[in-house]
């Protein structure tokens, strides 16, 4: 592929409206979810499709399982601000602080659609059949 790294990362800048710095991280993190869910064989389909200066973040790809989906969201929400809510769950109004898990969810999406911008079909669709719950439906949602 002809692109560079830094097109992939001023693409999802764009689809984020964001700085490429922050597109930067959250491809990074997000790339190394896929490291934790894809197979040997998917994984060298992907890299081959790839900016060639980003096939290092799929290298040695190590399958996991048990990898789910709050472990592949789990560093792009440390990285969220928090938002307060009242917790009235036991009739209390307690001040809790949450993650909104929909701006992961978009980050996300955004580098998934960037990253189907670069893979075939076949490739769009092996890749999504190794995704945990829930982000696999990003994956498919991601334009």
């Amino acid at each position: 592929m002809d692109m560079k790294a830094t097109e992939f990362y001023q693409r999802v800048a764009h689809q984020l409206r964001t700085d490429k710095s922050e597109a930067k991280q959250v491809t990074l993190q997000t790339l190394e979810g896929l490291r934790h869910r894809l197979s040997q064989e998917v994984a060298q389909e992907l890299v081959a499709q790839l900016p060639s200066d980003m096939e290092h973040q799929l290298q040695n790809p190590e399958y996991d399982a048990l990898y789910d989906k709050e472990a592949f969201v789990g560093p792009l929400m440390n990285r969220q601000d928090t938002e307060a809510e009242w917790d009235r769950t036991l009739g209390g109004l307690d001040l809790v602080a949450v993650h909104n898990i929909d701006d992961v969810t978009q980050q996300i999406q955004g580098v998934f659609s960037v990253l189907k911008q670069c893979v075939n079909q076949s490739t769009a669709d092996q890749i999504a059949a190794c995704l945990p719950n829930d982000v696999d439906q990003w994956f498919i949602g991601a334009q």
